[in-house]
């Protein structure tokens, strides 16, 4: 869930394909997206690093309750419905996890993990 889009928005498309699909789907979700994002949209670093879980815990909420409200740091509204309503509670999310601190957050919500694996070594010529 890149932090350019708000997780009610995320929530009610998730909302909508469940409706359109049937529930025949899985949400995965992730940290950002491509970096010249954050200037184009204007979210900024701090909101892609800080602002995941935050975010995650509104979309989860929102998925598991049909309604969501926010009086965090970077989010702060009233209790508004998800519309369409979900077909099923809360559809099975994954977190795709490429750090330390996106698989932190992922395994304190007990959500499953999609995993992609870097190395800052380099690999010695033969």
């Amino acid at each position: 869930m890149p932090s350019t889009v708000h997780p009610v928005a995320v929530a009610e498309q998730v909302a909508l394909l469940d409706q359109l699909s049937g529930g025949r789907f899985q949400l995965g979700v992730g940290r950002s997206g491509p970096w010249v994002d954050l200037e184009v949209f204007g979210t900024g670093l701090d909101r892609c690093e800080q602002g995941f879980a935050e975010s995650l815990d509104l979309l989860l909420t929102a998925l598991s309750t049909g309604r969501v409200r926010a009086g965090g740091e970077r989010f702060a509204f009233r209790e508004v419905p998800i519309v369409p309503t979900l077909r099923r509670a809360s559809p099975p999310v994954v977190v795709a996890c490429t750090s330390p601190g996106t698989v932190e957050t992922a395994a304190a919500r007990g959500l499953p993990m999609l995993l992609g694996c870097t190395s800052a070594t380099r690999r010695k010529p033969r």
